[in-house]
């Protein structure tokens, strides 16, 4: 599931999340959704446990290569 999709779905702020990952700043979660910022291991790992499964590294890894295409798409 779409990280943002969830977080929504959860009825949480980006702050709740920032701190169920253990994560200082509330942009930085905001970054991870977008897929701007790729997710260390180590918070892939809590968003799966946090969002009960829905949130995989997987649907992470999408969100970041998503961007990546976007950006590569503007530069050409």
């Amino acid at each position: 599931m779409d990280p943002a999709a969830w977080r929504v779905k959860a009825k949480l702020t980006l702050r709740d999340v920032a701190r169920r990952l253990g994560v200082a700043s509330p942009m930085t979660v905001l970054r991870y959704e977008r897929g701007e910022r790729e997710a260390p291991n180590s918070v892939a790992l809590r968003y799966e446990r946090e969002s009960g499964g829905q949130v995989t590294s997987e649907d992470l890894h999408r969100a970041r290569q998503r961007f990546l295409r976007g950006q590569a798409k503007r530069a050409a």
